[in-house]
């Protein structure tokens, strides 16, 4: 993995045999980033991806383990539990144009993959919320009007 800091923002290169999620986790845990928006494209040689079943509430995983691109990745960096969290989805191509997608489990790179952190100031934070039995960020007391520094909400 590679990575040059451009302002806030950061280039990530990950290389052949490089795991998507925990070279992102490496790199957030070495630059202190614990909040931010990531996207990204790039080529895997294996993913496992999943969709969230609301019926059973449990994911559904679905093994890749032939070439795909990356024709989109995108999610966010929070904290949970007070550990670095990533939530990816991710949208590859096979090589028939057929499309899969799904939320990302595990991605290895097979040629390269290019993606962009954009820290955010703060810290984002994930909670168990009973209602929906998921793990949301939890984002009381940020009002928009605060967030875009606009008076004329108040």
């Amino acid at each position: 993995m590679e990575s040059q800091q451009f302002g806030s923002q950061y280039v990530v290169r990950l290389d052949a045999g490089e795991e998507i999620i925990a070279s992102l986790k490496q790199l957030c845990l070495a630059r202190g980033i614990c909040s931010a928006w990531v996207m990204g494209i790039g080529a895997v040689s294996q993913a496992t991806i999943g969709f969230f079943d609301l019926a059973s509430r449990e994911y559904r995983p679905l093994e890749l383990s032939t070439d795909h691109e990356i024709t989109s990745l995108m999610g966010n960096i929070s904290t949970l539990e007070g550990e670095v969290f990533l939530h990816l989805h991710v949208t590859l191509s096979g090589v028939e144009g057929q499309v899969r997608g799904g939320h990302l489990f595990s991605a290895v790179i097979s040629a390269a993959g290019e993606i962009v952190l954009g820290p955010l100031e703060g810290i984002l934070e994930r909670k168990y919320f009973a209602e929906s039995e998921l793990r949301l960020l939890a984002l009381e007391g940020n009002e928009p009007s605060r967030l875009l520094g606009d008076d004329r909400m108040n």
